[in-house]
């Protein structure tokens, strides 16, 4: 924001950033990317001495007046920007494996003292975050409102960078290239699909709130964030405080990455579930294989629905072999927003059998199939 209304001895110096501000005892990874603001410049100054493109050719606008130089910089900070959300810098760590960070998914029995009347028919999927802790609620909802301001700029710079003939629509061809983008097949008879449920005018041109309704079909709109700490309920092991949503059991599994994204409380670019070939207690990259990915899809044959998956993650730890790990990649700004994650976070998918909810809960199950 400073940046949009320079004084003009400003505008001569602004690419000389200071050093970010870390404290000793944050980690390399957060050092790394506490920088990034300052990589804006840094990671695209192309030839030795040029200036970023932000700032470049500022000497042209020494003449000009002070709402010629908001309209300039805005400008030249949303290229900037918009750049920069799709290269993260090169010398920040990948497959980071931050504590406290945790996912747990496993089939739900209703619990009466839980309220959430959910009887045998849905899979719960659960978070712990470090950015949960010590933060009131409405803080914790702040994350999934700047994840939605995130995701909006995200689209439409898609939408924007796959307008080449700034039509303000996308044809087919370009429709294809942004549906790669957003991590979405971009075949024939899925485009023609697209366009039959989404371009309302019928004439192959999507307009941009009708690609914002595309992204919506494969991401999911960003809900509201639910938290509870009662789900040692359930199962002894879920203590503390956690983020939570429903499945169900017979969804299809692709609907898990989509329910995943939607608990992270950071933009996200893409999102893997990933099974260890070998023991793995450090989750080293190398000794996991992919299961379903957002951008290629499902890897493996035999995991239908939720509820295999929900099974497959409690047959072992998540450490060991055959257990499942999540993998983020966040968007640029994601990364900044939690910069302990890294380039791309490896979290654990641990898994539990169908909680027992007591004898309350199955009489409570039973007349509520006896009223049905």
């Amino acid at each position: 924001r400073q940046l949009c209304t320079p004084p003009r001895t400003q505008v001569l110096r602004a690419h000389r950033l200071p050093p970010p501000r870390a404290s000793s005892a944050m980690s390399c990874t957060g050092r790394a990317l506490l920088g990034a603001r300052r990589v804006a410049g840094a990671q695209h100054l192309g030839a030795a001495g040029r200036p970023p493109v932000l700032l470049r050719d500022s000497g042209d606008l020494l003449g000009a007046s002070p709402r010629q130089l908001e309209r300039s910089f805005r400008r030249r900070l949303n290229t900037s920007l918009s750049s920069l959300n799709e290269e993260m810098p090169k010398d920040v760590p990948e497959n980071v494996t931050p504590a406290g960070v945790e996912f747990n998914f496993t089939p739900y029995y209703d619990v009466p003292e839980l309220e959430f009347s959910r009887d045998r028919q849905f899979c719960l999927l659960t978070l712990q975050h470090p950015s949960f802790v010590g933060r009131t609620l409405e803080q914790r909802m702040g994350y999934w409102d700047q994840k939605r301001t995130d995701r909006a700029d995200r689209v439409q710079r898609v939408f924007g960078k796959c307008d080449k003939d700034n039509s303000n629509s996308l044809d087919a061809e370009q429709l294809k290239r942004a549906l790669q983008a957003i991590g979405m097949p971009a075949t024939e008879d899925w485009v023609h699909g697209l366009f039959q449920r989404h371009n309302k005018q019928g004439d192959g041109k999507m307009l941009s709130h009708e690609f914002e309704n595309v992204v919506a079909e494969a991401w999911g709109r960003v809900p509201d964030p639910q938290f509870s700490d009662q789900f040692h309920r359930v199962h002894a092991q879920m203590t503390g405080d956690h983020c939570y949503n429903f499945i169900g059991r017979m969804s299809p599994v692709g609907w898990v990455l989509r329910l995943v994204r939607n608990l992270w409380p950071f933009a996200l670019k893409r999102v893997a579930i990933l099974r260890n070939t070998y023991e793995n207690p450090k989750y080293q990259p190398e000794l996991m294989e992919t299961l379903i990915d957002t951008y290629e899809g499902q890897k493996v044959r035999g995991i239908n629905n939720a509820m295999e998956l929900a099974e497959l993650a409690s047959e072992q730890p998540a450490e060991a072999k055959g257990g499942l790990v999540v993998r983020i990649q966040p968007t640029m700004r994601g990364a900044l927003h939690w910069p302990e994650g890294g380039a791309s976070t490896l979290v654990p998918l641990r898994g539990f059998q169908e909680n027992d909810p007591g004898l309350v809960g199955k009489m409570g199950g039973w007349f509520r199939a006896f009223r049905a």
